[in-house]
């Protein structure tokens, strides 16, 4: 979910909506926007991930996901979501790997 990149289109990391909370997911963007410049940093549509289980047992929860706007991987969840495979962007994924990495050790309070 953190290596399908559209050709055409930047490299992206996605909030969610919904579902989260408010205050980490604009303070985990920033760190995104800080640290990690290569990518556009946005809101998904994607709906009811795991962190939406976290949300509704009253923890602070939010989500990182790969593309801004609705999914467009028609292989998301499906038998053929492999590696090998058009869409599959290392790049995509190590950006997103560093926002992730980012984010785990500001929290984490390594800053």
């Amino acid at each position: 979910m953190l290596a399908y990149r559209v050709s055409t289109e930047n490299y992206q990391c996605a909030f969610p909506t919904r579902y989260d909370d408010p205050d980490l997911t604009e303070a985990a963007m920033l760190a995104v926007q800080t640290y990690v410049p290569q990518l556009d940093v946005c809101f998904t549509t994607a709906c009811c991930s795991d962190h939406q289980s976290f949300t509704e047992n009253g923890y602070s929860a939010t989500q990182m996901f790969e593309r801004c706007g609705s999914i467009a991987d028609n292989r998301y969840h499906h038998e053929q979501d492999l590696v090998d495979r058009d869409g599959y962007d290392l790049d995509q994924l190590v950006y997103n790997t560093r926002a992730q990495l980012t984010n785990l050790c500001i929290f984490a309070g390594l800053n």
